[in-house]
Parts: structure tokens; C-alpha cells; sequence
């Protein structure tokens, strides 16, 4: 399967399968923009709620043999509050609460064909999975080729899976994830740990260190209520509260914003942390709000009583409209880059210009950048959700703020708004040669005793520099070979400049239509270059045994 292009829906189940991962992550190590500046005593108000359909889907998943099968997701497309993504238990059930009316519901396991359909909110639905008989489970080599660097520990045991693989087998058996420091994670994992070190702690293993494991909700019984109704009224009633500040829409200020808040056992909001503006008066409009909640009805299962934490959706749309987010978190067709995710991270990448205030004091990191699509397949709304530093935010918006192209998201067969998130890298070059001397030597040795100059090129009088990228993988196994002209397109490091000297032919020699090789972008070169640069693991390099590798050889084409 490695070989074999991913199909427009199995794209999106994986995009799918990254958000629990990056969500978690953003929220337990992001530094939060606002938190409790509304005084407790905040005086409190009165709301009735319409009573809302509880529009909940319950089903069972079985195999061919009509068994239950487990670990299948279920994604139910929808706004905040009504997306979600959910896993079969052992007795193949699902349940899934206050879903759209226009939801669509798609299940995927690996080995199976997909399935999207619309729920029957009525009955109880049964779905039967059909094996994928073009599936092929891939090999150990070939899952191991396209891992990440970062090392994944999960109960002290050391992975061999990505953060995304390991997240997405574990989904809601994850009590707690941390990412060590720099430091700690070298002294604890030693050269494994160099390149980072998530911990993550299963929710038995949590139990058995006496760590108190937040109860897993699955039934609407296990959920507190609003004023009698499920907890997404609670939405409703926040906007009731909230009034669009004079001073926001003076300045022209709208967002979408998301708001978390967590309700104690005894039913009493405790904080809210406000996601999507920076215009506090807004941030303030709807903190307060949140605070002066009434009290919650606690769940009906006594073991579910606990802390539940929660997140809302509003937007503030000029000059005073205050109502449900209408952007989409799931749809039935995500949004697409021209290319897709590969191509997105490659511009986001070309086109980020670093600052050099940020980069003289050495800031480095990564932004997390939240935006929309909007029906035309433009970014828009874009705003930080995990910072570095001003400076680098700031870029970070400024550049996905030129995407453009998408293919937009569709619900129904109509493009709509569809929420993305992106990183947006900023990280200085390690200056550590990449290679001892003698390995380098190895290395431009066999380079230069195998590299010919095309005898197009010759009669062109083609010549110039090429600098041509190699990435390996440990163990000496060559991953891709890309050749530059310009310098400034590589941002791996060099190795030293090998010169391959070529002979001028005699006038008989010359080609007719030779020049037409010749130009800035030097085709025949390139090519060489790459053909020799492909064959460099027949050299035995110690420094490729150990760890993956990208570097640069650049080669300058003369005459004589």
C-alpha cells in the first residue's frame, strides 16, 4: 500500500485520526490567552432553554460473520459541539449525542471498506463492515520508513510509532500525555531522546501509580445537564447572555471563538479559557457569561460524578450579531490543497520568511495556526492557537493568510466553511557539520570519480552550480534526491564544493541544436547529478548507520 495513492476519503479519516493527537496536545501545553478575570460573585440570570431534540445515534458494528467488531471510528460530521469522533467498544456499539439533522456518519477500519451514510436518529443501527479485498497490510519496513523522529513512550516502554499512530490506536485509553524537556528527555532516553520525547501514560497503568484517571463518558446518563437539557444548550444560553461590545465593533472586531469551561461536581462553572480573538472586550463579553451560570444538574451515573470540561463555539459577526458558530469541524468532503497536506506544508515552508530579530536571538518553534475555508477555497479568519513569540506569529499569520485554491469542504453537496489547522515551522539550521572528515571525503570521492559532464551540456557550454539534496534514512537507505541551482532553496547542510571539470569539444564536435540544453536551470546537469547522488549507498558511511540524514553536495560544472 505504500506505492498506492490514498483516495479522497481515506485522506480525510486520516486527517481525522490526527485531531484527538493535536488537539491534546494544544490544550495541555499551550499557555491559555485568558482565564477567570470576571470576579466569582458575578451576578447571575435566569434562562429557560426551547427544549432541544436529543437527536442521539446508537448502533452496533458487525463483521461479515455478523459479529461485533471493535476499534471502528465513527465520525459524525457537524459545527462545535455537534462533530464527533468515536471508537466501538468490544461489543461493537457506538452512541453519538445532539448530531446535526444533516450529519452524515462514516465508519473506517483498517482492512475494511468505508462506509458514510446518514443516521436514523429513531432505531437503533446496525452496520455490517465489508472486507477490502484490494487491502494489504503493509509491511514492518514500510511503516517504519515514514515514522517521525520524535520518540513515543507509552508506560515507560519505549514505541516504534508516531505520535499520530499511537494516538489514534490509543484514542480514549490515553489518561495523560506529556512532552519532556529537551534536557530531561536526553538524560532519561539518552541519544534516542535527542530528537524529543512524548510520554504517554495508558489509563490502567495511571490507575495502578494512584493517579486519578477522569471517568470515560459513554451514555447520556454520564454526562451533568443544563436546566434539564443536554449540555449543548449550554451554548444557547451563553449567547443569550452575551452582548457584542461597543467598543469591538467600533474597531471593526468579529471572530469565531471557541471557549472551554469545566463544571465541578457540584454543578458550578469554574474557568474558561477563551480561544479565537485577542480583542478583550469580547474575551471579557463572553467570560462573563460564562461565569454567571447557573448551577449544572449533576449526571445521573454516580461514577461519572466529576469535573467535566467542555468547550463552546459563538461568533461575532458586525455590526452586532451574536449567534452559533456556522463553521464546520467535519464534513462529508474535507477541504483540499492543490496536491494535498504534502503541498500545503511545501508552500507553507517556501514562502515563511524567518525574522531576523527572532532568529539573532535564536526563537525557534512551532505555531499552531487555526483558520477557515471559506465556499471559495480562500483562508480566512486565520488566528494562533499554540505561539511561539510575537514576532513569529505574526508571520506565521501573515503567510496563511496567502493561501488560496483549496478545493472548499462540501456538507450535502454544498461548500461550506470548514475549520484547518496547520503548523508553521520556524527552526535555525544546526551549524554541526553533518559528516566527519573522512566520511566527507568518502563521500566527494565517489561523487567525483562517477559523475560524467553530459556531452550535451559540453556542446552547450552548460555550465554552473547545482547543489543536490540527499535524505537517508538509518540504516543507509536512500529516501529521495532533489537537485537546486539556487542556493537559497536548500535549508539542509552543506557538505564542501566538488568541481567536475569538463572539456570544450572542437567545432566539428558541437551540437546544431545544442544551446538548447543550456539555461539558468541547467537540466542535463541536474540529472547527472542525481543519478550519481542515487548510487552513493553503495559507499559504506558510519554516520548513516545510527540516524536519518539530510544534506546538501553542491557540484560546480566547469569548462576548459
Amino acid at each position: 500500500m505504500i506505492n498506492k495513492k490514498p483516495t479522497r476519503k481515506n485522506a480525510t479519516l486520516k486527517n481525522l485520526l490526527i485531531l484527538p493527537a493535536v488537539a491534546f496536545g494544544i490544550y495541555a501545553f499551550s499557555s491559555p490567552i485568558y482565564r477567570n478575570a470576571v470576579p466569582a460573585d458575578a451576578s447571575t440570570s435566569t434562562y429557560t432553554a426551547a427544549s432541544l431534540p436529543q437527536n442521539e445515534i446508537k448502533g452496533v458494528v458487525l463483521n461479515e460473520d455478523g459479529k461485533p467488531l471493535e476499534g471502528v471510528m465513527v465520525t459524525c460530521t457537524g459545527t462545535p459541539g455537534h462533530a464527533f469522533v468515536n471508537k466501538t467498544e468490544t461489543d461493537g456499539r457506538f452512541i453519538i449525542m445532539n448530531a446535526e439533522k444533516d450529519a452524515t456518519i462514516d465508519f473506517y477500519l483498517e482492512g475494511y471498506k468505508s462506509q458514510s451514510m446518514k443516521p436514523d436518529f429513531r432505531a437503533e443501527m446496525k452496520i455490517k463492515m465489508v472486507k477490502d479485498p484490494d487491502y494489504k497490510k503493509k509491511s514492518v519496513t514500510e511503516n517504519e520508513g515514514t515514522e517521525s523522529k520524535q520518540l513515543v513512550v507509552v508506560d515507560k516502554e519505549i514505541t516504534t510509532g508516531s505520535l499520530e499512530k499511537v494516538a489514534s490506536k490509543m484514542q480514549g485509553d490515553i489518561a495523560f500525555m506529556r512532552t519532556l524537556p529537551e534536557k530531561e528527555a536526553i538524560e532519561k532516553y539518552g541519544e534516542k531522546g535527542k530528537n524529543g520525547v512524548v510520554e504517554i501514560y495508558s489509563r490502567t497503568r495511571a490507575k495502578e501509580f494512584g493517579i486519578k484517571v477522569p471517568y470515560r463518558r459513554t451514555m447520556r446518563e454520564d454526562y451533568p445537564t443544563f436546566q434539564g437539557q443536554p449540555y449543548s444548550a449550554f451554548n444557547d444560553w451563553v449567547i443569550s447572555q452575551v452582548k457584542y461590545p461597543a467598543e469591538a465593533a467600533a474597531r471593526g472586531s468579529h471572530a469565531h471563538i471557541m471557549a472551554n469551561y469545566s463544571v465541578a461536581p457540584d454543578g458550578t462553572v469554574k474557568a474558561a479559557m477563551i480561544i479565537g480573538t485577542t480583542d478583550q472586550s469580547i474575551i471579557d463579553a463572553v467570560t462573563k457569561a460564562i461565569n454567571s451560570s447557573p448551577k449544572w444538574e449533576p449526571a445521573k451515573n454516580p461514577e461519572a460524578r466529576e469535573e467535566f470540561g467542555n468547550s463552546l463555539s459563538i461568533k461575532f459577526e458586525l455590526p452586532d450579531k451574536v449567534e452559533s458558530d456556522d463553521v464546520f469541524i467535519v464534513v462529508e468532503s474535507m477541504p483540499m490543497y492543490p496536491g494535498g497536506d504534502e503541498e500545503l506544508l511545501k508552500f507553507l515552508s517556501v514562502n515563511t520568511h524567518y525574522p531576523e530579530a527572532a532568529k539573532a536571538d535564536k526563537i525557534q518553534g512551532r505555531v499552531i495556526i487555526r483558520f477557515v475555508v471559506d465556499t471559495d477555497g480562500k483562508a480566512v479568519e486565520p488566528i494562533v492557537l499554540k505561539g511561539v513569540s510575537p514576532a513569529l506569529n505574526e508571520e506565521a499569520i501573515r503567510v496563511v493568510n496567502s493561501l488560496k485554491g483549496f478545493s472548499p469542504g462540501t456538507q450535502g453537496g454544498k461548500a461550506v466553511k470548514v475549520y484547518y489547522m496547520v503548523p508553521v515551522t520556524f527552526a535555525i539550521p544546526s551549524t554541526e557539520p553533518p559528516f566527519s572528515k573522512s566520511s566527507e571525503i568518502e563521500i566527494l570521492k565517489f561523487m567525483g570519480s562517477n559523475t560524467g559532464y553530459p556531452q550535451e551540456a559540453k556542446n552547450a557550454s552548460d555550465t554552473g552550480s547545482v547543489y543536490v539534496v540527499v535524505k537517508m534514512s538509518r540504516g543507509g537507505i536512500l529516501k529521495g534526491c532533489n537537485a537546486y541551482t539556487k542556493k537559497s532553496d536548500v535549508s539542509v547542510p552543506f557538505i564542501s564544493e566538488l568541481v567536475i571539470v569538463g572539456y570544450k569539444p572542437s567545432a566539428g564536435q558541437t551540437s546544431v541544436n545544442g544551446n538548447s540544453v543550456a539555461s539558468s536551470d541547467h537540466p542535463l546537469l541536474k540529472t547527472e547529478s542525481i543519478r550519481v547522488a542515487g548510487k552513493l549507498t553503495e559507499i559504506a558511511i558510519p554516520e548513516w548507520k545510527d540516524k536519518d540524514m539530510e544534506f546538501a553536495i553542491p557540484l560546480k560544472f566547469v569548462l576548459k
